[in-house]
C-alpha cells in the first residue's frame, strides 16, 4: 500500500516501483545482507587473530557495534520512559498522501 500510494501515486513521469520491488527490499536484500556478514565473520575467524584488539579486527566490529547498540537502547529507553518529544510534528507542511483531494493541482 505504501509503494502504491506514497512512492507510485506522487512520482511525476518518474520510474514506477513493481510489486517484486518490496519482495527485493523485504526478503532479498537482508538474506544477501546476513550472507556477506556470516562469510566476513567467517573469513575472520578462519584466516586471521580475530581475539586481539587491532584495527578492524572481529572483537573490535562487535565491541563497536555492541557500544552503539547500547547507546541507541538507552536513548530510546529515556524517550520513552520520560515522553521526550525529540522531532516536532511538522502538521503544517505537506499534504496526507492518503487524502488527495487536498492536494492543490498544479496549474493552479
Amino acid at each position: 500500500n505504501y509503494r502504491r500510494v506514497v512512492v507510485n501515486n506522487f512520482g511525476l513521469k518518474d520510474w514506477r516501483l513493481p510489486l517484486v520491488w518490496a519482495f527485493l527490499i523485504a526478503i532479498v536484500v537482508p538474506i544477501e545482507a546476513l550472507g556477506l556478514i556470516a562469510w566476513w565473520t567467517y573469513e575472520n575467524i578462519m584466516f586471521t587473530e580475530w581475539y586481539i584488539f587491532q584495527a578492524e579486527s572481529l572483537v573490535v566490529t562487535f565491541l563497536e557495534w555492541s557500544i552503539l547498540a547500547i547507546m541507541l537502547g538507552g536513548f530510546n529507553v529515556v524517550v520513552c520512559v520520560f515522553r521526550i518529544t525529540v522531532l516536532r510534528p511538522a502538521d503544517d507542511i505537506g499534504y496526507d498522501p492518503y487524502r488527495p483531494q487536498d492536494i492543490p493541482s498544479a496549474v493552479d
